[in-house]
């Protein structure tokens, strides 16, 4: 729906009145493809509606659970970093924790983009990974079965996944470490591209057209450069400390699997990105996790969980600085001929 204030929940019945309509396919080579990007969302038709009257809730059905439950959970999130933020910083978290990025000023989505670290709104296995790691840190820290701490652990993750809409990046990053901690279960080796592979092969089987998704073809291409490359480019910045050597070798093997996808995607490549990713992911991590905090205190006292978002305040806007000092560059990036 394009309504502003949605009047309607998920579980509604309604009955709509409209005219059931396909896409409309492109004419020309090189327009954007409307039809195919529907289809990898599984909609092959749309209903053209144009008096809210044709509208009318009558009645509500049984939902699903976990669509009930991460819904509410998403809304709830929002709620409370809006009551606990000021705007652009509540939009950016709410990107940082859910993806969405609608609400970000427009100028500020495109100094993240030439700095180089737009995927940190996209919420993406970087997230993932740091919220794995959180409760890891918590789980670690109770008197538990090492099983149940792991169960737990998965089950969160999937919630997550659910929460933030199963985005093929949290997707492929939730079944990898599914995968990595059922192998820790049974004693199995880990292989971080068979994961990845398996990860890729069975998203492919639910929805074969999500292939042509830009965000599919990043995520999986970017995990298999880091994955394989960025080893070998520790051994040649052996030279260099630990704490940059190993961030500088992550860095620079997600640029050179990102450049060319990001070339033919958005006609624009970040050069910058390989040194602006390295302060900036560090500071996403402290992020999303008050992010979190404040959300879960928020659920008991907004004005509580307002201290620990004073503190992410200052985080969020560090992030921005850096984001417009790295953009501000004359050569932060350059444009590639579509």
């Amino acid at each position: 729906t394009y309504l502003d204030d949605c009047p309607y929940e998920y579980g509604d019945v309604l009955k709509i009145k409209g005219k059931l309509e396909k896409p409309i396919r492109p004419k020309n080579f090189g327009e954007f493809n409307y039809e195919l990007y529907l289809a990898r969302e599984k909609i092959f038709n749309y209903l053209n509606i144009w008096q809210e009257k044709d509208i009318r809730k009558i009645g509500e059905d049984d939902s699903n659970f976990l669509v009930s439950f991460s819904l509410s959970a998403r809304d709830k999130i929002k709620e409370i970093t809006k009551q606990t933020l000021p705007p652009p910083y509540n939009y950016l978290l709410i990107g940082m924790l859910l993806g969405e990025k609608s609400f970000i000023p427009p100028h500020l989505k495109e100094v993240f983009a030439e700095a180089g670290i737009m995927h940190i709104l996209a919420v993406s296995g970087l997230h993932v990974g740091i919220i794995a790691m959180a409760l890891l840190a918590l789980l670690s820290m109770l008197k538990l079965p090492k099983k149940l701490k792991l169960f737990t652990l998965i089950l969160i993750l999937i919630m997550y996944a659910s929460i933030t809409g199963f985005r093929p990046s949290v997707l492929r990053a939730t079944i990898m470490f599914i995968l990595l901690i059922g192998g820790k279960l049974i004693n199995r080796s880990r292989n971080l591209n068979i994961s990845l592979f398996f990860a890729a092969f069975l998203i492919l089987l639910l929805n074969p057209l999500i292939l042509y998704d830009a965000g599919f073809l990043l995520s999986f291409i970017v995990t298999f450069f880091i994955i394989n490359l960025s080893p070998i480019l520790q051994g040649l910045f052996s030279k260099i400390v630990v704490w940059i050597k190993n961030p500088l070798a992550v860095s620079t093997a997600a640029w050179l699997g990102i450049f060319p996808l990001s070339a033919y995607f958005f006609s624009k490549v970040s050069i910058i990105s390989i040194v602006s990713n390295i302060f900036i992911i560090p500071l996403t991590g402290i992020a999303v996790i008050l992010g979190f905090i404040t959300f879960f205190i928020g659920l008991m006292s907004i004005s509580l969980a307002g201290i620990v978002a004073n503190i992410n305040y200052l985080v969020l806007n560090l992030i921005s600085l850096i984001a417009k000092s790295f953009s501000s560059l004359p050569f932060a990036f350059i444009y590639v001929a579509q």
